[in-house]
């Protein structure tokens, strides 16, 4: 029979606890029913809700549907009941003095608990009972003491599958001289743990059940280690990852890094007392390891005196798989000229980033770093904020007097009688050698003073002078060209940003180069002359921050692989303005990326990125543009920055060209900050940007304006602005068109009547200066006997037999030399020519004027010089004597032959010519044509 049937009152008790589950198991279901009915984002919430009585703590589902509690910030001083399906919960921030029994034990779970920043100094022994599925635990800033009496033995028992647990910034003992290796030997599956480094502290037997502990980092606020003594670690054999940065580290022992024969990792960077003869010691301990990333980061103050780094520091790395290694900011000036020959093999990226080196036949020596793919050495001499050192400098005096200066550097902090000097500032000494007058020659072996060169020094320009097996046997020489670079062959990445070098760039050759990376921005590379030679894999190249003045044609020339180019904060306007045919970036075909922001730059020629077939990204912006017009329907652009210029619009075939472009492809445009303005000039490229915005990506376009009428206005209300200058432009196109073309019929009309008017004049004068041309002058009535006819005879061809059968023979019978086109025109001579000639070289001109005649265009042509010839030539002589045949239609006379008729006397011929008495007319004719 079972207990609880011989106990009512338990079976009740059981019962009622029963029916208690049941309950929230029907509220639960309930519940989820409400929530899948009104949509399923309601399991699924990003915002807070409350979910605890009495307490406001925040509730919130992620996209798993896993609950997450915070109730951080709360000024709890108690942990409240929390939701049996709480995954992850907050309660840092609080002020929570103890964490007793069971507390978590409804939360199965749970899989992160945060209990930093409270005030805790207890934590009971079943704790965190419950808690089987937890993974992280961050118990920081408490002042629960690291210890087992603190602790308690077992408190982790319960965490069988924690991964990650944080007890940093804790109450540590400093007289313990080990860690409290009991409590941490529970917790078997744990594989990461950050822990205050104790002084002299070792980590003791417990540690050796952690079989999964990955990862150790002893670097916090309260780090003070002082020294590693080689059974630091001795029971942490697993370790792969060790971070004891920024722990005061004075000394470590040679062999205190021995037993981590699995490390790969390890930082023990900002120990300003360690020195590169402690990295030493740290190196001998990886020999044969696993190492691959070293960071020994400013192992020196900031304020020390300059450093050698010497062959003998970096040893033992070349017995090592180092693959990384950084001794960024540790004041380095020189390296011993040998350092290649330890150089790890291995290594394939160095960082000697921010130090104060200078230049020496060392650089040379990189050439033996076969692996080498990543040099970083940007940022050397960087200025410091200095500290105060009044109040400092009377201690470090008085510190030197009562523990004295041992020769070796990494024992400088212990006296004579190796016991430790008691001041904790001992870091600050080195710091202030100079204020105190202190002789720096105990530490650095005869250092020569450096002293910064403003141009590079010059080698044989012969590539045969240069020995490419080994970088010791290159022979140096100043009266050379040519400035050779000896990389690793390995090398792709090239960084000295901001490294304090002041040279103009002459011709440099990158012997056997892989470089595809070369950052040397924030120098004063002011004039690039070159060029570059054996960059034939480099892709990205920065110059930017140089204040950099002229670039040559032929910098760039054997760069063509180029696909990214930055020379931003430079003074290449004059430079660039005058580079017409686009020599200086011409071989870039390859080029996709050119940046060229605050460059001073005021204009563009048209054809200066003629050669950039590639290019997609664009930026000039930070600039002096007022107009930008270049060519651009070679390129393949998808992004163009002209921000911050002082633009007014974009012409048309920078238009036509991103609307191309944005027909296949996103296009962004940025033009931010110009002063464009809105009127008739800039209207078409106004309508422009209405069109394409919604497939061009107008970056900041809702803060775009224009000056209309000295008023700005947004271009958010585009459709109105465009309206209202169709308007008003379209009223100034139609009445400058109306006058344009009025202007120009009138001056047709007018130009049209001048020559109508006085066509015969014209044509009178053309042949006069024609024949003045020929050696002809005019005769007059003194040079009579020079004519050679007696009178011209017009007719119509309808008189012609009168003429030649009737008149003529008359005529000439009475002594009289007549001209008639039949017979004394010269034949191959142009008709009006032959007329001009024979009026001018006839005393008379006699018409026989009739229908005919007024109908025939060459009569009336002879007619007209013949009045012309009267006028101009003959002094206003009449020359003119008119037959006026009878029955002539009057109505059909010109007005000037009216006039003549009018004025003078003619002589009247019968209608009918046979009838006609010849005596009489002859008579008459010689009368006229001889007086």
């Amino acid at each position: 029979m079972p207990l609880f049937d011989t106990f009512p009152s338990l079976q009740r008790a059981r019962t009622r606890l029963f029916l208690h589950e049941l309950m929230e198991v029907i509220i639960i279901i309930v519940w989820l029913l409400i929530s899948t009915t009104a949509g399923k984002t309601t399991l699924i919430s990003s915002s807070y809700s409350l979910c605890i009585s009495n307490v406001p703590c925040k509730c919130r589902r992620d996209i798993e549907n896993r609950l997450i509690v915070d109730c951080s910030k709360m000024n709890l001083t108690e942990i409240p009941r929390m939701p049996n399906d709480t995954v992850f919960l907050s309660l840092s921030n609080n002020e929570i003095l103890v964490v007793g029994n069971g507390t978590f034990s409804n939360l199965p779970h749970l899989l992160s608990l945060d209990l930093s920043t409270n005030s805790m100094r207890k934590i009971d022994r079943d704790a965190f009972h419950g808690l089987e599925n937890l993974r992280r635990l961050d118990f920081n800033r408490n002042n629960v003491p690291l210890t087992v009496q603190g602790f308690g033995q077992g408190v982790f028992r319960s965490l069988k599958n924690l991964c990650y647990l944080s007890i940093q910034n804790v109450n540590v003992k400093t007289d313990n001289a080990s860690y409290p290796h009991q409590i941490f030997a529970d917790i078997i599956s744990l594989t990461t743990l950050k822990i205050d480094g104790m002084p002299n502290a070792i980590f003791g037997p417990g540690f050796l059940e952690l079989h999964n502990l990955r990862m150790l980092k002893l670097s916090s606020e309260k780090c003070n280690i002082e020294s590693l003594f080689n059974n630091t670690f001795v029971y942490l054999p697993f370790l792969t990852d060790l971070d004891i940065s920024s722990c005061s580290i004075h000394r470590i022992e040679p062999g205190a890094l021995i037993p981590l024969r699995h490390l790969q990792y390890l930082d023990i960077s900002n120990n300003a007392a360690l020195g590169f003869d402690g990295l030493r010691n740290a190196s001998f301990g990886l020999i044969n390891g696993s190492i691959t990333i070293l960071k020994a980061n400013r192992l020196y103050p900031t304020f020390h005196l300059s450093v050698q780094l010497n062959s003998k520091h970096v040893e033992f790395l070349n017995q090592t798989n180092i693959k990384e290694m950084y001794l960024d900011e540790n004041q380095i000036e020189l390296v011993e000229s040998d350092w290649g020959n330890v150089c790890p093999k291995s290594m394939e990226k160095l960082s000697v980033a921010g130090n104060k080196f200078t230049f020496g036949l060392y650089i040379f020596q990189g050439y033996n770093c076969k692996s080498l793919k990543i040099l970083n050495g940007g940022y050397q001499h960087p200025t410091r904020m200095p500290f105060s050192i009044t109040s400092e400098a009377q201690y470090v005096q008085k510190h030197i007097e009562e523990c004295p200066f041992i020769a070796n550097l990494e024992s400088y902090n212990y006296d004579a009688n190796g016991a430790k000097c008691t001041n904790n500032n001992m870091e600050h000494i080195w710091d202030l050698l100079s204020y105190c007058n202190i002789s720096s020659n105990h530490y650095l072996n005869s250092m020569p003073p450096a002293k910064q060169s403003t141009s590079l020094p010059q080698f044989y320009g012969k590539d045969e002078n240069i020995n490419n097996t080994n970088a010791s046997d290159i022979k140096t020489d100043f009266s050379g060209k040519v400035f050779p670079i000896i990389v690793p062959p390995t090398m792709e990445e090239f960084h000295f940003q901001f490294a304090d070098l002041r040279y103009e760039i002459p011709e440099i050759n990158f012997r056997n180069s892989s470089l595809t990376f070369i950052n040397v921005s924030g120098n004063s590379f002011y004039k690039l002359v070159g060029p570059l030679v054996g960059l034939e894999k480099l892709k990205t190249l920065d110059i930017s921050d140089n204040l950099c003045s002229y670039v040559s044609d032929r910098f760039l020339e054997n760069v063509n692989k180029l696909e990214s180019l930055f020379l931003v904060n430079n003074l290449l306007g004059l430079t660039l303005a005058k580079d017409s045919d686009g020599k200086i970036l011409g071989k870039l075909t390859n080029l996709r990326t050119l940046v060229l922001s605050n460059n001073q730059i005021t204009s563009l020629p048209f054809q200066i990125f003629s050669g950039l077939h590639s290019l997609e990204y664009l930026d000039i912006s930070r600039n002096y543009l007022q107009t930008f017009n270049i060519r651009m329907d070679h390129m393949n652009i998808s992004h163009l920055n002209v921000r911050r210029n002082i633009l007014s619009s974009l012409p048309a075939n920078i238009r036509n060209q991103l609307t191309a472009q944005a027909n296949i492809k996103n296009v962004t445009v940025d033009l931010t900050d110009n002063p464009f303005k809105c009127d008739c000039s800039t209207l078409e490229f106004i309508k422009w940007v209405y069109d394409e915005k919604s497939r061009v990506t107008f970056i900041g376009f809702d803060s775009y304006t224009c000056n209309v009428n000295d008023n700005e206005q947004s271009f958010t209300n585009l459709d109105n602005l465009i309206l209202g200058l169709e308007k008003k432009c379209a009223n100034y196109t139609v009445a400058i068109w109306i006058l344009s073309i009025s202007f120009v019929l009138f001056v047709v009309v007018l130009t049209a009547g001048v020559i109508y008017r006085y066509r015969w004049k014209l044509r009178y004068m053309y042949y006069v200066t024609k024949r003045r041309y020929r050696g002809y002058n005019g005769l007059y009535e003194s040079d009579r006997e020079n004519y050679q006819f007696d009178a011209f005879l017009s007719y119509a061809d309808n008189n012609m037999r009168f003429v030649k059968f009737t008149l003529l023979p008359k005529v000439e019978t009475e002594g009289l030399h007549l001209c008639i086109h039949h017979r004394d025109f010269l034949p191959g001579e142009e008709i009006a020519a032959n007329i001009a000639n024979a009026i001018h070289r006839s005393r008379k001109t006699v018409v026989l004027l009739d229908d005919d005649f007024l109908s025939s265009y060459w009569c009336m042509y002879e007619l007209n010089m013949a009045r012309m010839e009267s006028v101009y030539s003959r002094k206003g002589e009449n020359i003119l004597i008119l037959l006026l045949k009878e029955g002539i239609d009057k109505s059909k006379l010109p007005l000037e032959l009216l006039d003549l008729i009018h004025k003078n006397t003619y002589i009247e011929l019968p209608e009918d010519l046979v009838h006609v008495n010849m005596s009489d007319i002859c008579s008459r004719l010689r009368e006229t044509i001889i007086d």
